[in-house]
């Protein structure tokens, strides 16, 4: 790469980006690896880019825990990625299904199954089926969730298409192709609307069920540090 090169602001942040994907799927693997970046290594990697600290700070005061992860394209749901301090215990996983109400099904591709020290799955977030993942390593923990507009596929799809076969039907029956174009793009335009309205009901329902968890396991984690630093004051105190 020409060390010349002068890169525009969103080039960077583009290139940055797209640098970190391909470190985390090269190194996920590792034993070493651990996920996230910390606010200090932030403000290291802002200040070498020339970025004042406030306006790092405001940028991180301005992102929401629930905010999602940008996708490139017409998509029609959404993404999240979410890094805590500390490990989640396994054995405290159930904190997850509860969260979400819904159980640990190892039988089949429903619900949430713990494998070792990890948990996926698919839960309902309103009318869109939210994907979950949650991993722990590197004294981190790891939430990845994607959304998908379930309801809307069917109901607004299923309007579409039984309103294009019945524009068929009419042309079929009477000729009148005119009235059928008009039932046609009405079909069409309401089935459109239909899923339009699902998918923004699922992903603001996929987004509050995210910040659930989030404060679910931010909490968790809270109540593991104060558990280990009591029992460690308490083998402190203990006599030889």
């Amino acid at each position: 790469m020409p060390q010349h090169k002068i890169f525009s602001e969103e080039e960077a942040t583009n290139v940055l980006k797209q640098a970190a994907l391909l470190h985390e799927r090269a190194n996920s693997g590792a034993s070493d690896y651990v996920p996230g970046i910390t606010a200090a290594e932030l403000e290291r990697m802002a200040r070498e880019m020339g970025i004042q600290p406030e306006f790092l700070r405001q940028a991180i005061e301005e992102s929401t825990k629930s905010a999602p992860a940008p996708r490139r394209g017409w998509k029609t749901g959404k993404e999240f990625d979410h890094v805590f301090d500390g490990c989640l215990s396994p054995d405290r996983y159930d904190v997850i299904s509860s969260t979400v109400s819904v159980g640990f099904n190892s039988n089949n591709n429903t619900g949430l199954r713990q494998i070792g020290r990890s948990v996926h799955g698919s839960v309902m977030a309103g009318p869109s089926i939210l994907k979950l993942e949650v991993t722990n390593r590197g004294g981190r923990t790891r939430l990845k969730a994607s959304s998908s507009p379930l309801l809307g596929y069917i109901l607004g799809g299923e309007l579409a298409l039984f309103g294009s076969i019945i524009s068929l039907v009419s042309v079929a029956d009477s000729g009148n192709v005119p009235r059928a174009v008009a039932g046609l793009v009405v079909s069409l335009a309401g089935g459109f609307g239909l899923f339009k309205f699902f998918q923004n009901w699922g992903n603001r329902a996929a987004e509050a069920t995210v910040e659930k968890l989030c404060t679910a396991i931010e909490e968790e984690l809270e109540d593991q540090a104060k558990a280990e630093s009591a029992t460690q004051d308490t083998d402190a105190g203990s006599p030889d």
